[in-house]
């Protein structure tokens, strides 16, 4: 507080909260009156801030439970056990696993599109033509026969691959769906495992 008169902090800061606020400028309040009854709305009718949100009011938009569901959760209380814990974690875990199987799988879709696209590209080029082809960082001049089993290869490859990984995906969403059913049965509406 080099060389400002504290006053005039004061003075200033409250200009400023009366501008945050949007108080009126010709207003004397400030914000050392401390009522929120008087701050709540000007005599003017200039409305500063709203109204703080009462328990039990209509702004309680962001409950999961009902209260008819919240009381019956309280009533039956269920205590999580460790063996409870254990499977909701493993539900976390497999639900992890499941979203990076399916990004897995759009990405090797996405490449097996691009090599029907090439490979039909290549329908239309001469058989004597010489075709670069990618392997590894380097592009290698081939014969188009060649280049043209090197993609069915590649297709073939990622194929078999997509299979896998929705018979993985597959094991992975039964193995959720039973764990659901126990997690539900045993604590109903008070936990919410729906992804």
């Amino acid at each position: 507080m080099d060389g400002i008169h504290v006053p005039t902090m004061r003075l200033y800061l409250l200009r400023a909260l009366s501008r945050s606020f949007g108080w009126p400028k010709g207003d004397k309040r400030s914000a050392r009156s401390g009522r929120v009854a008087k701050l709540a709305q000007d005599r003017r009718g200039y409305p500063h801030y709203p109204a703080p949100a009462v328990p039990g009011s209509f702004d309680m938009q962001r409950r999961m439970l009902s209260r008819e569901d919240e009381a019956a959760a309280e009533k039956g209380d269920l205590e999580v056990r460790r063996e409870d814990q254990d499977k909701i974690n493993k539900f976390s875990r497999l639900h992890q696993r499941e979203m990076l199987l399916e990004d897995d799988l759009k990405s090797r879709a996405k490449e097996k599109e691009d090599l029907e696209e090439i490979s039909n590209e290549l329908e239309l080029a001469d058989e004597d033509e010489k075709v670069p082809y990618k392997l590894g960082d380097a592009f290698i001049m081939l014969p188009l026969p060649e280049v043209q089993q090197l993609l069915s290869k590649s297709t073939h490859k990622i194929e078999s691959s997509v299979s896998a990984t929705e018979e993985k995906l597959s094991d992975i969403r039964e193995e959720m769906n039973s764990l659901k059913v126990d997690l539900y049965a045993r604590f109903g509406k008070s936990i919410n495992l729906e992804t």
